[in-house]
């Protein structure tokens, strides 16, 4: 792929919203593009899509996990999911933390984008305390 093409992309923002004349919201901006898309990816549940149903992770999941087994199964889960659904992006790594304060888990995914260039995004989530209270909804970062 080369750079003229993928710079000349447009795609539709995320979060879907609607602009000052009522259109759809668009965006050029590259980097904003990749990393919406990582975050779709990451934030839709597997069989969350009807006609897609293998697209998505176990990210939202990790809502119903210990501590522990959050962490773990969100970072297999993008790995895969990066696999499978992001074949123009070279995946570097994923670093999953817990913020002890709030219960939120952060995921940094590190990739390389189509042009070779080295970027991350952040996802934040939630884990149910130890006592099965939700901290917070499923966001992105």
């Amino acid at each position: 792929m080369d750079r003229s093409t993928v710079m000349a992309e447009k795609a539709i923002s995320y979060p879907f919203r609607f602009n000052e004349i009522g259109g759809v919201e668009y965006t050029s901006d590259y980097e904003k593009i990749w990393k919406d898309r990582i975050i779709i990816l990451c934030l839709t549940r597997i069989e969350e899509r009807v006609m897609l149903p293998n697209f998505g992770t176990r990210v939202p999941d990790a809502l119903f996990e210990s501590e522990e087994d959050a962490i773990e199964m969100c970072r297999t889960s993008v790995i895969e999911a990066f696999a499978k659904w992001m074949p123009d992006l070279v995946f570097v790594d994923v670093r999953g933390t817990l913020d002890v304060d709030t219960s939120e888990l952060f995921l940094e995914i590190y990739y390389n984008d189509p042009i070779g260039q080295p970027n991350s995004v952040t996802v934040r989530t939630a884990v149910l305390t130890r006592f099965g209270e939700i901290i917070s909804e499923v966001v992105s970062g």
